[in-house]
Formats: structure tokens, sequence, C-alpha cells
């Protein structure tokens, strides 16, 4: 008959296989080791953060927004107090200026780029008392994590422009020129920098919004959360080889003549409620804010159709309304073409 371990030998076994997964299970290491144990999620989520008591494992973020690391495995991690005097450029030259002399031009660029806008957020909007940035340099990538336990971006831009919901919130956001304190801010920070890293999400209160560049491919998952505090986690990967130049995004949105931050796309999807996008309702949640622009894509990547009353509403009435705005649209299905098509000539 098989002897039984101990809890205490079972307890240290759990310890050591949660050490030896950290690297490949970093953002479902408690739901991991649950299933493999055949244990409950709170039993394994208490083996998890005892490690990380005993300064063997380091958490980044919170909630389903965590994300576990090896000490050996970051290369840096920071912490400050958010207070009026921190500065994003104060933290930059202290801690990555070096990079300076190891990488590509460009790839620096944009580093200095994004990571000083996104910690600047958090200074400056997110009401958040702390800021962790974790920094990983591994096999040519390098990844940035920021994480604040402020209000929550998008719980912040939802009460702001009193939104419906949070998939109002990213919507608004993927657009550009969305900003919390327009007397300092131009709303372009993100907008850029989301584009010119080779990844980049925002997760918030269970929600994020990845995409994937220079394809612009982009990935949404969203579920409502209750709670205002739900903090915000921004990650930038780069590999060093990366050819993105950020001269070059501003440019494929910029006039070039009067250099103004004129062109933006929209993620349609996102104003859907079921499958399929038929009310002016909706249009309406498109269109909000592109009076700011003059040239428009509208992406309709999972978009499986639309009604005429949408097309009317921003082909026609909107179009009316704003004429010197050029829509033009990508990611459209054969019917999705024929009923744009058919509005434009209607």
């Amino acid at each position: 008959m098989k002897k039984q371990k101990s809890s205490k030998a079972r307890g240290i076994e759990i310890k050591e296989f949660i050490l030896k997964e950290a690297s490949n299970h970093s953002s479902d290491l408690v739901t991991f080791v649950a299933k493999k144990y055949k244990i409950s999620r709170v039993s394994s989520f208490r083996h998890v953060k005892n490690l990380v008591k005993e300064g063997r494992l380091i958490q980044v973020g919170e909630t389903k927004n965590t994300q576990y690391l090896l000490p050996s495995k970051a290369d840096q991690i920071l912490k400050f107090k958010v207070t009026s005097d921190l500065s994003e450029s104060d933290i930059w030259d202290k801690n990555f200026s070096y990079l300076k002399n190891e990488l590509k031009k460009n790839v620096y660029d944009i580093c200095i780029y994004g990571f000083t806008e996104m910690v600047n957020n958090v200074i400056d909007h997110s009401e958040s008392n702390n800021l962790v940035i974790t920094f990983i340099r591994k096999n040519k990538n390098l990844s940035f994590m920021i994480f604040d336990d402020g209000v929550g971006i998008f719980n912040k831009i939802k009460n702001t422009y009193k939104l419906k919901d949070i998939k109002d919130s990213i919507l608004e956001l993927t657009k550009g020129k969305v900003t919390t304190d327009p007397r300092r801010h131009s709303g372009e920070g993100l907008f850029f920098t989301s584009r010119a890293f080779d990844e980049f999400s925002l997760t918030s209160s269970g929600n994020t919004f990845l995409r994937f560049n220079p394809l612009g491919d982009w990935t949404i998952k969203t579920k409502e959360e209750k709670g205002l505090k739900t903090s915000t986690l921004v990650v930038l990967n780069i590999n060093e080889n990366s050819n993105l130049k950020i001269q070059d995004i501003f440019k494929n949105y910029t006039d070039p003549e009067n250099l103004k931050f004129n062109k933006t796309e929209v993620l349609v999807s996102l104003s859907q409620v079921s499958d399929d996008l038929i009310s002016r309702s909706q249009a309406k949640r498109v269109l909000s804010g592109l009076n700011k622009f003059e040239k428009v894509i509208l992406d309709f990547k999972g978009v499986a159709t639309i009604g005429q009353a949408f097309v009317d509403e921003i082909f026609r009435v909107y179009q009316n309304k704003y004429p010197k705005i050029k829509f033009e649209w990508i990611n459209a299905n054969s019917d999705i073409e024929f009923m744009i098509k058919r509005g434009l000539k209607g």
C-alpha cells in the first residue's frame, strides 16, 4: 500500500512545482497549480502568496491583472510612491538610460517614448498610491510592465465621459485624443504607444486591450466588474531587432502639411450590443469624437453584418454634418461591403 505524503511534504512539493513552472505560467499560475494538484484555487493561491511573502516569487499587479515572476527573471523591479514630484523622465534617466548604448536608435526611441508616456499617465491620471515597474530583458526581447493601484483607466474614462460601459471606454481610448485632463494632455500618448511596440496590452478590472504590430492586429477581452479601485497594468514588449520607428508611426497619422494628428482607426466591433450592428445608436457610439479627425479608418474585424440604419447614420447623416471627414474601411466581408456601397449610392 502506497504511503500518503504528509500535508507538510505535499506543501513543499507544491511550492517546488510552483517555482519550477512560474516562468511558463506567470499569468495563470494559480489556476495551473490548482488543476495539477486537484486543489481549490483558494488553496493554490495560498501557496503562491506564501512564496511571495518569502521573497521567492514577485507579484506584479493584482486580481486578474496579476503576474508572478521569479526574482532572477526580472532584471529590475522598481517601486515608487506616487507623489506630485515623481518624474517619469527621472525614473528613466536613473534606471534605463544605459540602454541608449545597447539598443538600436529606433528601438531606444520607442522605449523611452512609450515608457515615459505610460508612467506619466500613472502620475497624472491614475489616482494611484503606488507605481511598480518591472523590466525583463531576455532572448533579445524587452518587456516593461507598468502597474498602478489607482481607479483603473477604463473606469476613469467611463466616469469622465459618462459612458455606458467598459467597452465604450476601450472604444474611445483606441480612437485617440481622449484624455481626462485636456488642459495638460492631448490624449495622444496611449494611441501612439499602442502602435509603436511589437506588442502592447492594457488591462484593468479584468478587461484587456491587446495590440500586435506592425500588422495592427488586436484582441479585446471585456468583462464588466463592480468596484472602483481596480488598478491598471500596461505591458510594452519589443524585440531588440525591431524595425519599427516612432517617427513613421507619427507620420502615418499626421497631416504632412500642417503636422496635425488628423487620422485615426476605429474598432467598430466595440460598439456591438449583439452579434450585428444595425442601429443608429450603435453608429453614434462609433462616431463619438471623430469630428476631431479628418481621416477615419473603420476596422470591421469581428463584425458579421451591419444594417441600413447603421450605414445611413455614418455615411449620410454624419458625413453631411462633417463633409471634410474622409471615411475608409478595412476587414469588411462581402455583406458589409455591399451594405456600405449601397448606402453610399442611396
